[in-house]
């Protein structure tokens, strides 16, 4: 029986890091078509469609398959575009209004990757430190119990943020912003927050490898060590750097002197069980879709399940998260 998950992960290294390719084993037209599901539920379609092409031409899937994915890379370039126009408005608003915003992950890590316009993305997060004002100029936005606001905004969902990393620890410890230090710490964190909840996909991964390697040089790697100790988030760094390394290929040099690979197993096996915010789930697609207290019951047994994970490689940054979702739905 042929590994397709080992195949999955060598079109989609090919796609990352645009290198041809040859698999040990072909699939055949049902296991393609396995392997594209994957792809949708890590939302990796652009990258595995890239990966795909570096193929030599006898290990090429068929042509209906081919087809299937450009039209969904097609539609994400096109929700793509749509989204850029609204974040470029809303910029523009704050801009005349005198106001300091930030975009957060989305666009800001689509800039990493070899085709930026077919990296799916969900939403916008600005980061506007001045969270009330912004809050005034938009009293429409809903507050939720992180304590950002949600929004639509011309059919496309915007998250206000009033802190710029979801780190419970002392702003004076963590990195100016913006920098790249800063921006490399926020992603990583923020990836940890979907681990150790709903659930995390191989396209947040994919982001934090092209960041560092494609960052790399632009900043002194000594202070992002520094930055993710004073984080308290060495142990799982450690982790996400190693899985990293092992599944994804990035250059092992890119992770920083102080780097000692460890094995990732544990963290793949979440990633292969919920997929993109935890999507691979058929309960949690039920819950998602439904909304309200099915979904905060949803995440918060997936926070549950997860604990012995959370606590083993990020007990302070768990312990926080959990009692701050826990005073926000209070």
């Amino acid at each position: 029986m042929k590994d397709l998950w080992s195949i999955f992960l060598a079109v989609l290294r090919a796609g990352l890091w645009e290198r041809n390719t040859r698999l040990p084993e072909i699939p055949d037209a049902e296991e393609w078509d396995r392997l594209a599901t994957m792809a949708h539920n890590q939302a990796v379609q652009g990258l595995f469609l890239r990966g795909m092409a570096r193929l030599p031409e006898e290990q090429l899937p068929p042509a209906r398959l081919r087809l299937r994915l450009m039209a969904e890379v097609d539609s994400i370039a096109r929700t793509n575009a749509q989204m850029a126009q609204v974040e470029t408005r809303l910029l523009d608003k704050f801009y005349k209004e005198g106001m300091e915003a930030h975009v957060l992950k989305g666009s800001r890590l689509a800039r990493f990757h070899p085709c930026p316009e077919w990296r799916s993305c969900g939403d916008i997060d600005l980061y506007v430190p001045d969270f009330a004002r912004a809050l005034s100029l938009f009293p429409q936005a809903r507050v939720s119990a992180d304590g950002s606001a949600e929004m639509a905004l011309e059919g496309v969902t915007v998250d206000l943020h009033p802190r710029y990393f979801d780190i419970h620890v002392k702003e004076t410890l963590l990195p100016k912003v913006p920098s790249v230090t800063a921006e490399l710490l926020m992603t990583g964190a923020h990836i940890l927050k979907h681990a150790i909840g709903a659930g995390v996909g191989l396209k947040q991964l994919s982001d934090m490898a092209l960041a560092l390697d494609r960052s790399w040089g632009t900043y002194r790697p000594e202070e992002l060590d520094l930055a993710v100790r004073r984080a308290g988030l060495a142990r799982w760094w450690r982790l996400l750097c190693s899985l990293l390394v092992q599944d994804l290929g990035l250059n092992p040099e890119k992770c920083g002197p102080s780097f000692k690979p460890c094995a990732s197993a544990r963290l793949m096996r979440i990633v292969r069980r919920g997929g993109n915010f935890g999507q691979n789930k058929t309960p949690r697609q039920r819950a998602l879709q439904r909304g309200g207290w099915v979904r905060k019951a949803s995440t918060a047994l997936s926070f549950v399940t997860r604990l012995p994970f959370s606590l083993r490689y990020a007990p302070k940054e768990t312990s926080s998260t959990i009692a701050e979702l826990v005073k926000g739905n209070l």
